[in-house]
């Protein structure tokens, strides 16, 4: 692995497939801040991904990719609330892949 230098504010893009970490040691007392935020490309593995996220959150339940226990998947989400889907507003509907 090699070591990427950044200063505040830089932006790091990377594929999820790529092995990353932070340093061993940190020097300094200040923390470490992120914010992680994700790109699904308009293809066709990532629309019919979409569509299976909806139907589970649709119907309150976990997705397929959430849990790799076979037994875990498409369990009721604790405190859901048919309502909330009922709410949202036409960018939220669009965000989710409603169309």
């Amino acid at each position: 692995m090699k070591s990427i230098d950044y200063n505040p504010g830089d932006a790091l893009l990377w594929d999820w497939r790529l092995v990353h970490r932070i340093t061993e040691t940190h020097p300094g007392m200040d923390t470490r801040e992120v914010i992680y935020t994700s790109f699904l490309p308009d293809i066709s593995v990532n629309r019919e991904y979409v569509k299976k996220q909806l139907e589970s959150f649709k119907r309150g339940v976990t997705p397929p990719d959430f849990c790799r226990e076979e037994k875990m998947k498409y369990q009721r989400v604790p405190g859901w609330n048919e309502e909330f889907f009922n709410q949202l507003t036409p960018i939220e509907r669009k965000l989710i892949g409603e169309k």
